[in-house]
């Protein structure tokens, strides 16, 4: 994979390279909910926002408040895919708070739900 990396880098033409737009799919998925000019209309509404283009719209590093917010978390949790995504240390921390109360007493059906192998349930970290 580092091989390939390092051709694409600094081997393949431009012409070859895509980089990929977040703000863009964003967009396009605005787009398509809300469709057309009128439609931004609409959705300014729905959020109490002033957008006047579509290209205005950004996708924001951290969730917003409010509605936009809505589509926000609906766009990274079904849209986005998970090569995008940073969790923060304290949601990481709350995560396995969770998962230790929930599960610590039935690991067993922890396991068979999530098709994992863990006997313990102990701090997990990124590698």
């Amino acid at each position: 994979m580092a091989r390939f990396r390092e051709f694409k880098e600094n081997k393949s033409p431009e012409l070859y390279r895509y980089y990929f737009s977040l703000d863009g799919a964003f967009q396009s998925k605005l787009r398509r909910k809300y469709a057309g000019k009128v439609g931004l209309k609409e959705l300014n509404k729905d959020l109490n926002t002033d957008y006047s283009q579509w290209k205005d719209i950004h996708l924001s590093r951290t969730k917003p408040e409010g509605p936009p917010g809505q589509l926000w978390e609906k766009f990274v949790r079904k849209d986005l895919n998970l090569q995008f995504i940073h969790v923060n240390e304290q949601a990481q921390q709350d995560y396995q708070k969770l998962l230790k109360k929930n599960y610590r007493q039935n690991i067993g059906w922890f396991n068979r739900s999530y098709g994992t192998n863990i006997v313990v349930l102990m701090r997990f970290s990124r590698q």
